[in-house]
């Protein structure tokens, strides 16, 4: 088996220095070109306060979904985060704003689309809650997000998940953000260096790891050769 030391290590860094560069250095250009020409999304949010009352979703939707949860009835926030994120919700959003005529796609398309656009999180310790929502626009963004919180109480009218009406009370109703989100160019050209180098850098050390395996059984071959030669004689 062939050995490997820090210098074989250093060896390979030295023998592909200028591949490796290059390699490095074009593969943070083409990151930061496609950053800089992906189209700008803009997130609104809306804070709600969650029920005070348990929200009952087991009896709805049963235990799917929150073996995660580590069992047992969800809390409010959880429960909430469960709704945003449902299939439920995409439906109404897409039936709502009469998605697949307006963007022109399929219905499933447009529902896998607003459950990767929509998202919620808790950020007072179950006080309040917060959804999001992602777009290219932030008039629509924002008109997502304000009917995200319309649609929970619908759903809860529909399913009678919790004796409180409405299901939760808004804090901040979601405005169009004045700004896009911001690119992070520096957080993903420095990702695509550190993961282009170290696997172009692995890509030639397995290279010469495999060379040294042959020249270490070719070695092995005429030492073998030699050595029936000496019988002979």
């Amino acid at each position: 088996m062939a050995e490997i030391t820090l210098l074989t290590y250093w060896k390979v860094a030295k023998e592909r220095k200028r591949p490796l560069i290059t390699v490095t250095a074009l593969s943070a250009f083409i990151t930061a070109i496609m950053v800089f020409t992906a189209p700008r999304e803009y997130t609104a949010s809306v804070s709600v306060f969650p029920p005070a009352s348990p929200v009952n979703l087991l009896s709805s939707f049963g235990s799917v979904g929150f073996s995660m949860m580590g069992g047992g009835s969800p809390t409010s926030v959880e429960a909430l985060l469960f709704l945003v994120k449902s299939r439920r919700m995409a439906e109404g959003v897409v039936d709502h704003f009469n998605w697949t005529k307006r963007f022109q796609t399929t219905r499933e398309k447009a529902i896998r689309k607003v459950r990767r656009m929509v998202n919620g999180y808790d950020i007072s310790k179950g006080t309040i809650f917060v959804i999001e929502v992602t777009s290219g626009d932030p008039a629509f963004s924002a008109e997502v997000a304000n009917f995200c919180v319309e649609n929970l109480n619908v759903i809860n009218e529909q399913l009678n998940l919790t004796s409180d009406k409405p299901l939760v009370k808004v804090i901040d109703k979601a405005q169009p953000p004045p700004f896009p989100n911001p690119r992070h160019l520096v957080k993903k050209v420095l990702g695509a260096i550190l993961f282009s180098g170290i696997g172009i850098y692995f890509f030639f050390f397995f290279g010469e790891y495999v060379r040294m395996l042959r020249e270490e059984e070719k070695q092995k071959t005429l030492a073998e050769d030699a050595e029936k030669i000496l019988k002979e004689f």
